[in-house]
C-alpha cells in the first residue's frame, strides 16, 4: 500500500465535507448501510490507486510515444473506476436518504452530477482518512 502514503502526501491538504468516522456514525447499527460503506470505501481505495498509477506513468514517460499509448489505457481504466466510484457514492447517499438519515453532505460533495471532480476530492478525502498522520 505505498501508493496510498504517495497520494496523502500528495492531497492531504484536502478538508472532506464529511470524515469517515462521522459516516461510519451514521451507519452504525444497520447492517445494509455498513456493508455500503465498506462498499465505497473500498471503491474509493481502488480509485485512488489508479489516480496514483496514472500520476506515476505520466511523470515517468514524459514525451514517449509508447508512454502514450500506455498513459491513454489507464486513463481509460482510471475514467471507468471514477465513474463506478461515483455510482457507489450516489447509491449510499440514497440509501442513507432511504432509512431517514443525514445526507445532506452530498451538497459539499459535488454541485452536480457533472461535478467529476468533487467527487474525486471526496473519494481520496475517504481513503486517506484511514492513513495516520505521521
Amino acid at each position: 500500500m505505498d501508493f496510498l502514503l504517495e497520494a496523502k502526501s500528495n492531497f492531504d491538504h484536502i478538508k472532506p465535507p464529511i470524515t469517515l468516522e462521522e459516516l461510519e456514525s451514521l451507519c452504525k447499527g444497520d447492517s445494509l448501510l455498513e456493508e455500503i460503506l465498506e462498499g465505497v470505501v473500498d471503491q474509493c481505495l481502488k480509485y485512488t490507486k489508479t489516480i496514483v498509477e496514472f500520476n506515476k506513468i505520466i511523470t515517468e514517460s514524459e514525451g514517449d510515444r509508447e508512454g502514450a499509448e500506455t498513459i491513454a489505457r489507464i486513463d481509460a481504466v482510471r475514467k471507468g473506476t471514477h465513474d463506478s466510484t461515483i455510482d457507489m457514492i450516489n447509491a449510499f447517499s440514497r440509501m442513507l436518504a432511504k432509512k431517514g438519515k443525514d445526507n445532506s453532505w452530498m451538497e459539499k460533495v459535488a454541485t452536480d452530477q457533472n461535478d467529476r471532480a468533487g467527487y474525486m476530492r471526496f473519494a481520496l478525502t475517504l481513503t486517506l482518512s484511514r492513513i495516520p498522520s505521521a
